[in-house]
Order: structure tokens, then C-alpha cells, then sequence
């Protein structure tokens, strides 16, 4: 390490950075790899993080979007977990663990998560929208169009609720409706 020098080798962390610097350079170092698709190096690093602090919410979420998008559903669920319960108000935690839900087909516990999510965050449009999608997918289509509607109530200009309105509007045969919808979610 030479002084001046912003660039420092991994094995060179030194005593001077304190432990959130070294998390934070290895989850950044990380999420690059993750995008550039170099998915071992990203898992290992998001390891370190974890092995470091075990409940780093960030490591644990990324690390369970990587085991998501190779499969591992479940290793990638109690993942979920950690990052939920270490940090409960980033919306995006419970959405990636209600869409994995979904892709395992597990429609009933996806809505038992949004409602947990909406207890901590109760004005969140993201996760009525969530909660809307997991009603459509369990058949409960009251409460689907319930959901989408509050997401719209709580943003207006939340072009997906309308969008997934539109299409439980299709599905249910309500073409007319589901046409608005549609209309409205491009405009």
C-alpha cells in the first residue's frame, strides 16, 4: 500500500480501515462481480461478509438473489430470512422472498409474508402490490383486486399495480376493464 493510492489489495486491509470499511469494500467488490456475471467470486465474497458478520442484511440478500437465479431455492429462502429479520424496513428484502415463494409455488405463505411485510410497513405500494400478485396466483381474486387497488391508492402513477389490475381484469374476463387498466399503465 502506497500512501496516495486509492486502489488497495485485498490481502493489504489493513489495521487502519475499521470492520464496516472491509464490509463495505467486499459487498462492493462483490455486487460487481455478481453483475458482471462472475457468479463464484461474488458468492465468496458475499461469504466473507458473512463470515464476518453473519448478519449483514446486504450480503445475505444478495447472496440468496444469486442462489435464486442458479436454483437453489432452498438455500436461498432462510438467506431471506437473515436480511428480513436484521433489517425489516428495506421493502426489497420481502419482495425478492414473496417472488421466490412464488416461483416455488408456495402462493399461501407468499401472503402470509406480505402481511407480515405490511406490519412494518403499512403504506408500502410495492408490497400491496406483491400481496395483489400472490392473491392472483392463489385464486383469491377479491382480494387481489383489493390489493392492486391500494397499491394505486398509495401511488398513483405506479404503472405495474395498473398493468397487474389489468390483467386480473383479463384473466377474470372483464376485457373492458382490464383495457382501462392497460391504457392506464402506459400512459
Amino acid at each position: 500500500y502506497y500512501y496516495g493510492q486509492k486502489k488497495i489489495i485485498n490481502n493489504q486491509m489493513s489495521k487502519k480501515k475499521n470492520n464496516s470499511e472491509i464490509i463495505n469494500e467486499l459487498l462492493s467488490k462483490a455486487v460487481s462481480f455478481h453483475r458482471q456475471n462472475k457468479h463464484k467470486n461474488a458468492e465468496n465474497l458475499y461469504l466473507d461478509v458473512i463470515k464476518k458478520h453473519k448478519n449483514n442484511p446486504d450480503a445475505n440478500h444478495n447472496l440468496a438473489i444469486l442462489k435464486v437465479s442458479q436454483n437453489k431455492f432452498n438455500e436461498a429462502s432462510p438467506l431471506f430470512k437473515i436480511a428480513i429479520q436484521t433489517n425489516p424496513y428495506e421493502e426489497q428484502y420481502w419482495i425478492s422472498y414473496v417472488d421466490l415463494l412464488l416461483k416455488e409455488k408456495k402462493f399461501k405463505d407468499a401472503k402470509e409474508i406480505c402481511k407480515k411485510a405490511l406490519l412494518t410497513m403499512p403504506n408500502s405500494h410495492i408490497i400491496y402490490n406483491s400481496f395483489g400478485i400472490s392473491n392472483h396466483y392463489s385464486n383469491d381474486l377479491k382480494q387481489a383486486e383489493i390489493n392492486f387497488n391500494k397499491s394505486i391508492e398509495l401511488k398513483k402513477d405506479f404503472f405495474v399495480a395498473y398493468y397487474n389490475l389489468g390483467n386480473l381484469f383479463s384473466d377474470t374476463g372483464r376485457y373492458k376493464e382490464a383495457e382501462i387498466f392497460y391504457k392506464k399503465a402506459i400512459e
